[in-house]
């Protein structure tokens, strides 16, 4: 069983059966300064003041504006307020007719507003935990459960706002939980995102550790089949070489060490010859150095200091190699 008041079972009727959405809202406008009190049909957004001057209202006898009744109403602060699907009553007293409530008083303690609380709550305790901000105490004690009809307020005879003190609770209320709400969603994704950090690590590692020991695999087939084909200490060395990649490296600088040394000591002509080709390559390197040096335009003073030292560093290399060419020659012509 549903139960609706009839407006929103007429808005029901014409969302469904005829497929006209909420536009229009029947609004009660009354009180002493109304001099046409009755019930309007106007469009959502519509500016009350726009229905206040087509009913007539005495602007010089309004004390206030009411949007609500008189219990559960609340004052509207400024009548360009527009109307909106809730607006079912706009009340516009007299100064007699709903005097402005005096200054509220310290609760006597009285238990009048628990006699006509129709919820059977305690609105005197809900009172004080409302002004403690004692939030977790005001759900324990039901404060959603207010129906927020104003009988406590009305009957209260310290003329304490009680209602109010209970709406602003509970708009605290929802602002916590949705910030709650908020803080644990963004750290469950936090901590999604470690989790996901953490397997990516664990799978890059993994991947990792496996090409490794596929290197190693390869490596040390490798060597055992360079072992098994070799027939002395020179395929031994290679294929400890083929292992590993520093004493490659160490073994093919070796192997041009003697080769250059064996150039140097056979005939005189390819020594002279290979003498020749150093000077040629250190000239060439020589001259894209300055070529360089030439071409730089001075930005950084580091910069500018290095090619100067690479260019006097290859000069000296160019003029030893000549030298020794110089040499070679000198030689090979006294023993011609």
């Amino acid at each position: 069983v549903v139960c609706q008041n009839v407006g929103t079972a007429v808005a029901v009727h014409e969302a469904v059966a005829l497929g006209r959405p909420l536009v229009s809202r029947v609004t009660t406008v009354t009180g002493e300064a109304v001099a046409h009190p009755g019930n309007y049909e106007v469009l959502l957004g519509t500016p009350m003041g726009w229905l206040l001057e087509r009913a007539g209202v005495d602007s010089e006898r309004a004390r206030r504006l009411v949007m609500g009744g008189p219990m559960m109403g609340f004052s509207i602060p400024e009548p360009a307020c527009p109307v909106v699907k809730t607006t079912n009553c706009l009340l516009v007293p007299t100064e007699a007719e709903l005097p402005t409530p005096p200054p509220a008083q310290a609760c006597i303690r009285c238990g009048l507003c628990a006699e006509a609380c129709p919820a059977t709550l305690l609105p005197q305790q809900l009172y004080w935990f409302a002004q403690g901000k004692e939030y977790d105490k005001l759900e324990g004690h039901n404060l959603f459960d207010c129906i927020e009809c104003g009988a406590c307020s009305y009957v209260c005879p310290s003329h304490i706002p009680l209602v109010q003190y209970y709406r602003a609770s509970k708009a605290d209320i929802l602002a916590r939980r949705r910030e709650s709400e908020k803080a644990d969603h963004a750290r469950e994704r936090f901590e999604a995102r470690q989790a996901r950090m953490e397997r990516l690590a664990a799978e890059r590692e993994a991947k990792r550790a496996e090409r490794k020991r596929a290197a190693e695999a390869k490596a040390k087939a490798k060597a055992e089949a360079a072992a098994s084909e070799g027939a002395g200490g020179t395929d031994d060395a290679q294929a400890a070489a083929t292992a590993d990649p520093i004493q490659a490296a160490i073994e093919r600088a070796k192997a041009r060490k003697a080769a250059l040394a064996a150039g140097t000591a056979g005939e005189p002509a390819d020594r002279l010859a290979t003498l020749s080709a150093n000077v040629d390559t250190i000239a060439k390197r020589l001259a894209a150095a300055r070529e360089k040096l030439d071409a730089y335009d001075g930005g950084e003073a580091s910069v500018a200091e290095a090619l100067k030292r690479g260019v006097e560093k290859t000069e000296e290399k160019l003029a030893r190699a000549e030298a020794e060419l110089r040499e070679a020659r000198e030689g090979a012509s006294e023993e011609a």
